[in-house]
């Protein structure tokens, strides 16, 4: 017969030992090595032309408030607001040029507006601006909240220009159709432009909703007194 043999198997001879890794090292968190930037300050200009305007069109109140605002959603230090009342046809206003003084003594690095016509639609001034403050050469920025202009970057910088160009172009159309008007009136015998003196444009109208020229006779009697001191011989230096 046979005898059962009992054979033990070692578990430990093929059973891989695991190694203990050594307990993780709490490190400190490394500082970072990259300074913060420092916020952009800004300073604001809103401006109307007319107290009508401030009435009807877009408020003193509003255009601060948007402002404001704007700074506070792309973390722009705003140092101050300042005012015009005045219309855009001159870079020569009070607040403008205090917005401006704010950049070159190094109180502001950016000049923040509610719309770009708020500060001037002369593109005479705006190549202006771009040479001496906004230009790729200069440090200073501009920053418009309706138009999304950020001269910070490439697009905002982008974006400034192409308005630029359109406002341009549009203003170039509108001259030459003016021209090709004007032309045509004249050629079909209109006087147009400032009349002479002694003559007005009358307030009725022609059949074709033109004025017609009729003589003034407040200027014209001064005509005829002209006349007849110039026939007497009595000059103006004679009078004095």
């Amino acid at each position: 017969m046979y005898q059962r043999r009992s054979v033990k198997f070692s578990t430990t001879e093929n059973t891989p030992q695991r190694t203990r890794l050594p307990p993780p090292q709490t490190r400190a968190p490394a500082r970072s090595q990259v300074a913060a930037k420092p916020r952009v300050r800004a300073i604001g200009y809103i401006r109307v032309s007319s107290e009508k305007q401030a009435q009807e069109g877009v408020s003193l109140d509003a255009q601060r408030i948007r402002i404001q605002a704007h700074c506070v959603a792309m973390d722009i230090e705003l140092v101050d607001i300042v005012v015009d009342d005045v219309t855009a046809k001159t870079l020569d206003r009070p607040a403008l040029q205090t917005a401006l003084s704010c950049l070159t003594r190094g109180t502001a690095d950016a000049l923040v507006i509610f719309k770009l016509d708020r500060l001037t639609r002369s593109v005479r001034d705006w190549n202006f601006l771009l040479d001496n403050y906004f230009g790729d050469a200069r440090p200073w920025s501009l920053l418009s909240v309706c138009d999304m202009v950020d001269t910070r970057s490439a697009a905002g910088k982008l974006n400034l220009n192409v308005i630029l160009s359109v406002a341009q172009w549009e203003r170039e159309t509108i001259s030459e159709r003016t021209k090709e008007a004007m032309d045509e009136l004249r050629r079909q015998g209109v006087r147009t432009g400032t009349l002479p003196y002694g003559w007005r444009y009358s307030v009725e109208t022609d059949a074709e909703g033109r004025r017609f020229i009729k003589e003034d006779p407040i200027e014209q009697h001064g005509i005829l007194r002209i006349c007849e001191l110039y026939d007497a011989d009595f000059y103006v230096k004679t009078s004095a």
